[in-house]
Order: C-alpha cells, then sequence, then structure tokens
C-alpha cells in the first residue's frame, strides 16, 4: 500500500511521509509481518502548497481584470481568454479557445497586426499595437501589449496580450483630426480669395 500522512512532532512542528508497505504472508496464507519504506516529504508538501496559493493568486488577478487578457499558439489559435475577453465577445470561453483571434480583428488592421507581430518575434519579443476588434455590440478600439512565450530552447510557443478598450480616445483624436481638416480648409479658402 501507499500513503501519505501527517505526523505532528514533540515540538508541535508538522511533517509530511510518505510510505510504501508491503505485507509479507506466511505459507498458510497468514500475514506474518509487513515492511515498508517511509520518506519525509514534507519540502515538496510545502512546495506544491506555495504553488497552488500562487497558481490561485495568478487566476484570481488575470480574472478580475477587466482588460482582455488572451493567449495564443503559432498559429494564431486561443489558448487562453480571461472572462472579461468572453464578456465583450458575448461568448463563453469553450467557444473561444481553439478559434483563431484574427477573426475578431477588422480586416482592414490584419496587415499592420502581421508586421508588428513578425518584428516582435524577431527583435524585442514585445509590442505595443492599436487595432480594432469586431464585437457583438460593434467595433472597438484596443491597445494592446503583447509579448511572446518561449519554451526552455528558446522557441516561440504562444503570444500573450492584455489589451485595454481606447475607442473613445480614438473618437476624440479622429474628431481633433476632423476640426483641424475644417480650420485648415477654412483657412485654405480665405486665402484663395
Amino acid at each position: 500500500t501507499e500513503t501519505e500522512y501527517r505526523i505532528m512532532q514533540v515540538d508541535g512542528s508538522i511533517r509530511w511521509v510518505y510510505d510504501r508497505s508491503s505485507p509479507i504472508f506466511a505459507a498458510n496464507k497468514q500475514l506474518m509481518r509487513t515492511t515498508g519504506i517511509a520518506t519525509d516529504i514534507t519540502e515538496r508538501k510545502q512546495a506544491e502548497e506555495t504553488l497552488r496559493l500562487s497558481q490561485i493568486r495568478y487566476r484570481s488577478l488575470v480574472e478580475m481584470q477587466t482588460d482582455l487578457v488572451s493567449r495564443s499558439d503559432v498559429s494564431g489559435k486561443l489558448t487562453f481568454v480571461n472572462d472579461a475577453y468572453c464578456h465583450l465577445m458575448n461568448l463563453p470561453r469553450k467557444e473561444l479557445l481553439g478559434r483563431n483571434y484574427q477573426e475578431f480583428v477588422h480586416p482592414d488592421d490584419l496587415a499592420a497586426l502581421h508586421t508588428v507581430n513578425d518584428v516582435t518575434l524577431l527583435d524585442t519579443h514585445r509590442q505595443y499595437v492599436e487595432s480594432r476588434l469586431i464585437t457583438p455590440s460593434g467595433v472597438r478600439w484596443f491597445g494592446w501589449d503583447s509579448s511572446i512565450i518561449l519554451d526552455k530552447d528558446g522557441k516561440f510557443i504562444e503570444l500573450q496580450g492584455v489589451g485595454r478598450d481606447i475607442t473613445e480616445r480614438k473618437q476624440a483624436e479622429e474628431s481633433l483630426r476632423q476640426s483641424e481638416q475644417k480650420y485648415r480648409d477654412l483657412i485654405n479658402g480665405m486665402n484663395d480669395t
């Protein structure tokens, strides 16, 4: 049998022990004795608990984000999306995972996005890009801070991005551009007379 159990020591500390034991039977099939090996696995159990708590904190932080958080593999298929991403797209996570993130990118932004991604992969491993997403409620602008995730051999395996909605800023910039254009047109019209 294999068992993990805790032992409280005299000083009040707790140690984890892994015990592997085997029964030894006599010729008449009567149990004669049990032999076993016990190993102190306290450090492993503590490391597992530390990792478990770290994962809970990380997941909580990512899921509570109001910004979009996503990961995609080399082919562009989504491998992770947070709740904010699901809410924006009005789709459950299981319907988003496995789809190519480019399905949601405005067609006019795809070429620039490919160029930025190629430069990022070859050079800095980080990028900032602004692109439009097509959502059920309409087109929204997002500023994406993205970085690549490498395996132990330095090979690209995933692209991770955090997207912040910048639609209002882009609309304000467009309004300002149009206003400046009208002013230039007015001044140029006055100069022509």
